[in-house]
């Protein structure tokens, strides 16, 4: 019975440390609301997805912030970024393309993107390799357009990392099985010593 109880606190102590790191958010604006450029989301570690829809000008104007701000917790990093537009909608546009950049609210850590042509099919601003530290951030887009504007459906995903994981060496599967096998055969042994006789 001893050995039982050790092994169900040795799985409950080893579940407890995964589910202490965040997983990663799926937020979509249908289900969970429009994107609140005041209200940060936290990622969490892994990739990390938001869908919704985006819109400029139109009729005359479009109301909705396009901005989206998120948050990198402490001992994680922000090492991609990428903003998918899957469906454009025009109305009388000739000319539309974008930029894309990341502004921490510190005013530090500005990452700015190349301009991306929406027009003839899906679009992708990928800032590549980044090692964005903990912090808050906003994202914008920076617009060029000849017409009346129009809408579309956006993706975006962020892949996130955890930096205690990496600054601690990592033990392989098997040796960790090794390191852990002779602990579980000593808690058997003990649990079947019986007391000895006065």
């Amino acid at each position: 019975m001893t050995f039982l109880k050790a092994l169900l606190i040795l799985g409950l102590t080893v579940f407890l440390a995964t589910k202490a790191m965040a997983a990663p958010i799926s937020y979509h604006e249908e289900r969970d609301g429009f994107l609140n450029p005041a209200n940060p989301l936290l990622m969490g570690v892994g990739t990390n997805s938001i869908e919704g829809v985006g819109c400029f000008r139109l009729f005359p104007y479009c109301k909705k912030v396009n901005d989206f701000s998120f948050e990198i917790a402490p001992e994680t990093q922000l090492t991609g970024f990428r903003y998918i537009i899957e469906q454009l909608n025009t109305a009388f546009v000739f000319n539309w393309s974008a930029s894309l950049y990341l502004q921490n609210f510190d005013g530090s850590d500005k990452t700015q993107g190349s301009m991306v042509n929406w027009l003839g099919g899906p679009a992708l601003h990928d800032l590549g390799n980044l090692a964005l530290q903990s912090g808050t951030y906003r994202q914008f887009l920076l617009m060029s357009m000849s017409g009346l504007g129009g809408f579309w459906d956006f993706r975006i995903e962020l892949d996130v990392v955890s930096t205690a994981q990496t600054q601690i060496p990592q033990i392989p599967q098997p040796a960790t099985l090794l390191f852990l096998l002779p602990a579980l055969f000593m808690i058997w042994r003990l649990s079947r010593q019986k007391p000895a006789l006065k």
